[in-house]
């Protein structure tokens, strides 16, 4: 009798999560709709990489109010009315757009001075929409390698800001983003949503194994001309390199194109990703760096040397 209730529970658990996950797919059919009329309002294809992918458009203010109301856009019948409770809204969600731009830039900003800078977490906190203002820090910075950042959902979107929003919009545009209020599963398998302040993300040690390549190809890393085709033409074929003091294959040395071999084909069946071959080295240090942090850990500065 314990087992046939226990069996009835499961089943009752399961039911409502297949009703959640329902409804939850009418919901996106909705939302995206919406997205994809935004989107087609923007002219400009390179205008479009600065948007919102979907799981960050759920997020912004106004938008997040009707993803988490329980009775909106839950039923097809109704989508006229609902469609103009959003019309009523409008203007309030294109500002939260244009806001969200200003927001991953200024993210971006932070998270690229707290990697590269000796500038203090509270300095950094400091730092408003004003700065962005500052000649210093305009597009020219964020084209230095010393200022490329990773993608935070993968390990191959890495790069100057705005190839990463590209890479996002082309990869990630259909992440989901994390259920609506009310909507968690029973098996506690909600899905994640990823903020635009964590759209990109650059770790100490990838800040640092960029500048090492840098060094060993002979550039700047805050030379804005210095591009991913720069140092791929540099290291094609010839060089040898090593992660000197990685936890990873720590005595072998490779030719740039045998990273491009053996690393590519791991990274190509995880994210199906071709990757300009001086990245895959960057990759390695991403990942390990992801997976030293999930222990509060910080791997040693990586020494990217050339070793023939």
């Amino acid at each position: 009798k314990k087992r046939s209730e226990e069996a009835n529970v499961r089943q009752a658990d399961l039911d409502a999560d297949r009703e959640r996950l329902a409804i939850f797919q009418i919901k996106k059919r909705f939302f995206k709709g919406r997205l994809d009329k935004i989107r087609d309002a923007v002219p400009s294809l390179k205008a479009r990489y600065d948007l919102p992918i979907f799981a960050d458009f759920c997020t912004l203010p106004v938008v997040c109010d009707f993803w988490d109301d329980p009775d909106f856009a839950v039923d097809p019948a109704q989508e006229e009315a609902d469609l103009a409770k959003w019309s009523e809204r409008f203007d309030e969600i294109l500002e939260a757009v244009e806001e969200y731009k200003i927001d991953v830039r200024l993210g971006a900003l932070k998270t690229i001075l707290a990697a590269t800078t000796d500038c203090s977490e509270a300095e950094i906190d400091a730092l408003d929409v004003d700065v962005l203002a500052d000649p210093t820090y305009g597009d020219e910075f964020f084209l230095c390698p010393s200022s490329w950042v990773h993608c935070s959902s993968c390990v191959d979107g890495y790069g100057p800001l705005t190839q990463v929003l590209r890479h996002r919009q082309r990869d990630h545009r259909g992440l989901d983003p994390r259920m609506p209020a009310g909507f968690e599963l029973n098996g506690g398998e909600g899905m994640q949503s990823v903020g635009p302040e964590g759209a990109v993300e650059l770790s100490l040690e990838v800040a640092c194994a960029i500048l090492s390549v840098c060094e060993v190809g002979g550039f700047d890393a805050n030379d804005s001309s210095v591009t991913s085709k720069t140092l791929d033409e540099k290291f094609a074929n010839v060089t040898r390199f090593k992660w000197k003091n990685s936890e990873l294959r720590r005595n072998q040395q490779y030719k740039w194109s045998d990273l491009v071999h053996t690393l590519r084909l791991v990274l190509l069946r995880q994210h199906r990703a071709e990757l300009p071959s001086f990245l895959q080295q960057i990759a390695a240090v991403c990942r390990a760096a992801r997976l030293a942090h999930e222990t509060d850990e910080v791997l040693p500065v990586p020494d990217i040397m050339e070793t023939g």
